[in-house]
């Protein structure tokens, strides 16, 4: 339910369909797999052993083959995915703990939060099938009472006193369903967020002040758009732009990206974001191509990020990478579909940093209220860049048409 998105993200990253990763790792063929989401599968508990012992050989060899890990490690990071530990499929947790540098060992109080929203979605999903209104009321409303637990205040719980009340009087599934998406969408927010708040604390060594970085790989208006007061008119310098009126998802990510290799590279943090003809060089790619994916026309895989990493960047005297900053090449694919297109052309985006913020804050305090700490150095403007227009973008829909060795081996 809630939680399809892990799957639908995590196939844009690895560039193949679900179905076609199993089939690869189990030996069970794509169309058994698609029958199985199709019609239900409820594996015996020899099915599952089974299951988790060929998919785990698969991924050891793989591990060993494409990332040079030994047979012991490989071993140990796959035994902690939180499914395996869990023997359930959790798919939120298990995907910030793949995509986590050091597996996770720094966010666990996210991969908690992402364990227990999986195991709710997997009960409201069974509720569904089963077409059991009071079954999928009553897993609604376990799911918002523990949201509840962390907001503050009466101001903070008075919508979900609301939504508590039409989960009540709703007769049937799909009114629940329908009423249930803010509920959905701040559920995705807390976890996300607590991700947000862990990565950005230990990924830079508690040197960065605590700022929500993945709002940093969110579309938005380019820096140079201005919004006219009267009409809400998109210009630039007067006039109407005709294209490069929005910043895609990726194009965000690269922005990210370029500045931490250009510290990386000068030990420093640079001016300004580095130039697109600069990364293109260090990472030895063309500029044509780094472009295509930075506008979002050609698909920008996890293998294609590892590569541009490894090629910007030296290694240290033990041939070790810095980790990838995975977590916001994950956020940058998830956000990206706020950016709308019809017919090739962009029309608009959903705004909508204003939710997000929100839990950022709330893990933010609860979190150094549980003793992590960040630093004191500013994340730099031209990541950051506050619009000084914000008050004109409260609307959710804003619609304007326009024209090892080798490898990076999780080190801090």
């Amino acid at each position: 339910m809630f939680n399809q998105f892990s799957i639908t993200i995590l196939e844009r990253l690895i560039g193949k369909k679900f179905a076609v990763l199993l089939d690869e790792l189990s030996g069970t063929t794509e169309r058994t797999w698609r029958n199985r989401f199709k019609r239900g599968w409820e594996p015996t508990e020899e099915e599952r052993e089974n299951l988790a012992e060929r998919m785990t050989a698969e991924l050891t060899e793989r591990m060993m083959r494409i990332g040079e890990w030994t047979r012991e490690e490989a071993g140990k990071i796959l035994a902690e995915r939180p499914s395996h530990v869990a023997r359930v499929f959790l798919p939120t947790a298990d995907l910030i703990y793949q995509f986590s540098p050091q597996h996770a060992t720094y966010c666990q109080d996210a991969i908690i939060l992402a364990s227990h929203f999986d195991r709710k979605c997997e009960s409201l999903a069974e509720a569904v099938r089963l077409g059991e209104v009071d079954g999928v009321r009553k897993v609604l409303i376990a799911m918002l009472d523990w949201l509840r637990t962390f907001c503050s205040s009466e101001m903070d719980d008075a919508d979900a006193v609301a939504l508590q009340r039409t989960f009540e009087t709703s007769q049937d599934v799909q009114a629940l369903l329908e009423a249930s998406k803010p509920l959905g969408e701040a559920l995705i927010f807390h976890v996300l967020s607590c991700w947000d708040v862990e990565f950005c604390a230990v990924y830079f060594g508690g040197t960065m002040q605590a700022y929500p970085l993945f709002e940093l790989v969110m579309p938005r208006f380019a820096p140079d758009i201005e919004i006219e007061p009267e009409t809400g008119r998109l210009l630039r310098e007067g006039r109407q732009p005709r294209k490069k009126v929005f910043e895609t998802a990726t194009s965000r990510l690269f922005d990210f990206l370029s500045t931490l290799i250009a510290w990386r590279r000068s030990r420093h943090l640079p001016d300004s974001v580095p130039r697109v003809k600069d990364f293109a060089a260090w990472s030895r790619q063309d500029e044509t191509r780094v472009i295509s994916w930075r506008d979002e026309t050609t698909r920008f895989t996890a293998r294609q990020l590892e590569h541009l990493w490894t090629r910007s960047i030296e290694p240290d005297s033990d041939g070790i990478y810095p980790a990838i900053p995975s977590p916001m090449f994950v956020c940058a694919h998830l956000w990206s579909p706020l950016l709308v297109r019809q017919d090739g052309r962009t029309t608009h985006f959903v705004e909508c940093t204003a939710s997000y913020r929100i839990w950022w804050e709330r893990n933010r305090d609860r979190l150094i209220a549980k003793g992590l700490q960040f630093g004191s150095q500013a994340w730099p403007n031209y990541l950051t860049g506050e619009r000084t227009d914000k008050a004109s973008l409260a609307s959710v829909f804003c619609f304007q048409s326009a024209g090892r060795s080798s490898n990076p081996r999780d080190c801090q």
